[in-house]
């Protein structure tokens, strides 16, 4: 069950006085919450399985291969290849075919060598796709796959790989929930509309020295 999912049934999105407010009483609930309660619920196509829960968990427990975890999250960026083995990446999230516009990028290392030079260029990779993920769909995972026995990593043993596998599972289950099945132009308004929630906040912050947060509709994938 997705979390959050209950919230549905309590927080239906009414906008007053620029304000997101609840329908059935006086609380009032964070916009972050609002847009992931909306995500879920505009939902327009079933999850295919192999983005299933259990999927996710093959993913975080090393159950498949780092090659087809990287052809996974391709597929689902919107590369495709071709019988002649060349990519087309007309299909691929415009933000995302901007950075990657010939062939996507190794995210988790398959080589398994960590030196800067070999290792730097998937690093950049994985944490742009961590960085495009919202706020309100960051924390997700753990509690998804907490059914399935699996509590998250522990610093003590933690690896590269590890970590990057967590990074883009929650990306997938990111994509399962917001954007599996949206037209584009849908994720399109929907960025529109988040954007200028972001530069409103932005003009009655100024002066702040906090460095924006991750998961800003400028890093989104979209």
């Amino acid at each position: 069950m997705l979390p959050l999912l209950h919230a549905a049934l309590v927080f239906i999105p009414i906008r007053s006085g620029g304000l997101y407010r609840c329908k059935f009483g006086s609380l009032e609930a964070p916009r972050s919450v609002l847009r992931l309660v909306e995500s879920i619920a505009s939902a327009v196509a079933p999850a295919p399985p192999d983005l299933s829960d259990e999927s996710l968990l093959q993913i975080v427990l090393q159950g498949i291969s780092d090659e087809a975890t990287n052809e996974l999250v391709w597929k689902y960026l919107g590369y495709v290849r071709g019988s002649d083995g060349d990519w087309d990446s007309s299909r691929v999230f415009p933000n995302w075919r901007k950075k990657y516009p010939h062939m996507p990028p190794d995210l988790i290392g398959i080589t398994c060598t960590y030196t800067r030079l070999v290792d730097e260029p998937v690093l950049r990779a994985v944490q742009a796709l961590q960085r495009s993920v919202p706020r309100e769909h960051k924390d997700r995972l753990k509690a998804t796959l907490r059914p399935l026995g699996w509590k998250g990593f522990k610093l003590e043993g933690l690896t590269p790989n590890m970590t990057r596998r967590a990074q883009v599972a929650t990306w997938l289950l990111y994509y399962r929930t917001a954007l599996h099945g949206v037209p584009i132009e849908e994720l399109q308004r929907r960025k529109a509309v988040q954007a200028e929630e972001e530069a409103a906040h932005d003009d009655s912050s100024i002066g702040s020295k906090l460095s924006k947060a991750t998961g800003t509709t400028q890093q989104s994938v979209i």
